[in-house]
C-alpha cells in the first residue's frame, strides 16, 4: 500500500524535475558562458596595451554566445545576461576604437530595453560619449540633449540621476569646442537645474543641481555669480555633509578669481571651525597660510603651515606643501639658509609628493636666477641625479613620469637642448599615457621648432602626437602648428 501511493509522487517528482530543468538549464548554460567570457574580459583588463586583435575578437564571440542562449530560449529569463553581454561587447569595440560597431551595439540596447528608463539613460550617456570620442560633436550634443530632456527633466531620486546631473553642461562645452556661442546653452542648462531645485527643494539632488549652476557660471568665468550660487547652498542646506567641499570651492574662488583675500580667509576658517575633523581641514589651513604669505605676513603664514603639519599629519600632501610653505616664509624674510633647510626637509620627510618633485629644480633655478652660476650648475646636476633616483624607485609609475619630465626641464632651463630632447623622448617612449607624457610631446615639438629650427623634427613629433591622441582637446592647435611648419 505504501509503495502504491509513493509511485504517483515519484512520477510527479519526475515531471517537476523536467519542468525545472527546462527552465533552469538554459539559465545555467548562459551563466556559465557569461562567466567564461568574463575571464577573457579580465585578461584584457589586466594589461590592455598587450591585448591583441584576436583577444578582443575571442572575447566578443564569447559574449555573443551568451546572447545566443537568449535567442534559443525565446527571451525567457535571460534578459539581464543578454543586456550585460551587449554592454561588454560595446565596451570591447570602443576599446579598439571601432566606433561604428560600438554605436550599433548601443542602438540595439536602446531598441531592446525601452521599458527600463535607468538602463536607457545609461546607454544613451555611453552613446553620447562614444560620439564625442570619435569627434562627431553634433551627434554627441544631440544624444546629451535627448538624455537631459528625457531623464533629467523629471528625474527619479536615485544615484543614477545624481551621476547624470553634469550631462546638460556637456552641451555648451561642446558648443565651445565647435567654436560656437554657448551662452544660450548655459542658460538652458541652468533652467533645467533650477527646475530640479524648485521641484525637490530639500533633497540631495536639488543641492547637487544648485552646485551645477555654480559650475556653469564658473565655466563662463562669471565668478561672482558662481560664488553666490555656492553661498546659496551653504544657507539653504546647513546640515549637508557636502558643505566643507562647497565652502572650499567658494574659498578658492574668493582667493584665486576675485582676489578677495579677507573673504577667502573667513571662508576657509569656517571649515576649520565648523568641521574640525573633515579631511579638507588640512587643505583649508594650507590655503590660509598661502593667503597670509600673499599678504606679506610670513610669520602668520608660517604659523598656519605649522598647524597643518601638527593637526593633519595623515594628510601627507598638504603637510608636504606646508613644509614647502615654511621654507617660502623664511625665503620671503630673506633668510635663505633657513629656507634651504626647510626645502631639503621636504625631500627627506615627504619624498613621494608633488612638493618633493618641485624642490630640486626650484633650488637650482634659485641659484641660476641669483646669478650664482657655479652653485646653479651643481644644483642642476644634483637635481637630475635626484630625479633619476625617483624614476628608478618606481619605474613606469605616474610619479616617475613626472620625475622624468623634471629631468627634461633641468636641461631646458640650462639651454642644453640635445639632452632635453633625449629626456623628452624617454618620457614619451617609456611611460604610459599621462599628463607629463602629453606635456613631453608638446615640449619636444617646441624644442625642435623654436630652439633647433628643425621643422621636420617638430612635424614628426606633432604627427606622432595626433596618431596617439586623435581626439585630444589640443589637436586643433597641434594641426595649426603643423600647417604653419609646412
Amino acid at each position: 500500500m505504501k509503495g502504491r501511493w509513493l509511485w504517483p509522487l515519484f512520477i510527479l517528482g519526475l515531471l517537476v524535475g523536467c519542468a525545472r530543468e527546462s527552465s533552469i538549464l538554459p539559465r545555467y548554460k548562459a551563466e556559465k558562458a557569461f562567466f567564461k567570457a568574463g575571464k577573457l574580459y579580465q585578461r584584457i583588463l589586466i594589461n590592455p596595451n598587450l591585448a591583441q586583435k584576436e583577444d578582443y575578437s575571442r572575447t566578443i564571440e564569447a559574449y555573443r554566445k551568451v546572447i545566443g542562449f537568449q535567442d534559443q530560449d525565446k527571451g525567457r529569463g535571460l534578459e539581464d545576461l543578454t543586456t550585460k553581454a551587449r554592454l561588454k561587447i560595446a565596451q570591447l569595440y570602443l576599446a579598439q576604437g571601432e566606433y561604428q560597431q560600438t554605436i550599433d551595439e548601443y542602438q540595439k540596447l536602446l531598441n531592446d530595453t525601452k521599458q527600463d528608463k535607468d538602463l536607457q539613460a545609461f546607454v544613451r550617456l555611453s552613446l553620447a560619449q562614444t560620439y564625442e570620442g570619435m569627434g562627431d560633436l553634433h551627434k554627441a550634443i544631440e544624444e546629451y540633449r535627448t538624455l537631459a530632456e528625457s531623464y533629467l527633466s523629471s528625474p527619479p531620486q536615485n544615484k543614477l540621476a545624481q551621476e547624470l546631473l553634469p550631462t546638460p553642461l556637456q552641451i555648451p562645452r561642446l558648443y565651445r569646442r565647435l567654436g560656437k556661442g554657448a551662452a544660450n546653452e548655459y542658460s538652458w542648462a541652468r533652467e533645467l537645474y533650477q527646475g530640479i531645485v524648485n521641484r525637490w527643494p530639500q533633497t540631495p539632488l536639488a543641492l547637487l543641481a544648485q552646485n551645477q549652476i555654480a559650475i556653469s557660471y564658473a565655466d563662463q568665468g562669471k565668478w561672482r555669480e558662481a560664488v553666490n550660487a555656492l553661498e546659496g547652498i551653504v544657507k539653504k542646506y546647513p546640515q549637508s555633509p557636502l558643505l566643507p567641499q562647497i565652502l572650499f570651492a567658494a574659498g578658492d574662488i574668493y582667493s584665486e578669481k576675485l582676489n578677495l583675500t579677507d573673504q577667502a580667509l573667513r571662508t576657509y576658517q569656517q571649515i576649520l571651525d565648523n568641521y574640525p575633523e573633515d579631511p579638507l581641514g588640512g587643505r583649508a589651513e594650507l590655503s590660509i597660510g598661502r593667503l597670509y604669505l600673499k599678504k606679506g605676513l610670513p610669520a602668520q603664514a608660517r604659523k598656519a603651515f605649522q598647524e597643518v603639519i601638527k593637526k593633519f599629519p595623515k594628510d601627507v600632501n598638504s603637510s608636504a606643501e606646508a613644509q614647502f610653505g615654511i621654507g617660502a616664509s623664511y625665503e620671503t624674510e630673506g633668510k635663505w639658509d633657513q629656507a634651504l633647510n626647510e626645502y631639503r626637509w621636504v625631500l627627506d620627510k615627504y619624498p613621494h609628493t608633488q612638493a618633493a618633485l618641485r624642490i630640486p629644480l626650484y633650488l637650482a633655478d634659485h641659484y641660476s636666477q641669483a646669478g650664482i652660476e657655479n652653485l646653479a650648475k651643481q644644483e642642476y646636476k644634483r637635481a637630475v641625479k635626484t630625479y633619476q633616483g625617483m624614476v628608478e624607485d618606481s619605474p613606469k609609475s605616474l610619479y616617475a613620469a613626472y620625475a622624468q619630465e623634471k629631468i627634461a626641464q633641468c636641461y631646458l632651463h640650462q639651454k642644453r637642448w640635445r639632452e632635453a630632447i633625449s629626456s623628452l623622448w624617454s618620457l614619451i617612449r617609456d611611460f604610459p599615457p599621462s599628463r607629463p607624457m602629453i606635456n613631453g610631446y608638446l615640449l619636444l615639438g617646441m624644442v625642435y621648432e623654436t630652439k633647433l629650427q628643425d621643422k621636420s623634427g617638430a612635424l614628426k613629433v606633432y604627427k606622432e602626437f595626433l596618431r596617439r591622441f586623435p581626439n585630444h582637446p589640443l589637436k586643433e592647435k597641434v594641426k595649426k602648428k603643423m600647417e604653419d611648419l609646412k
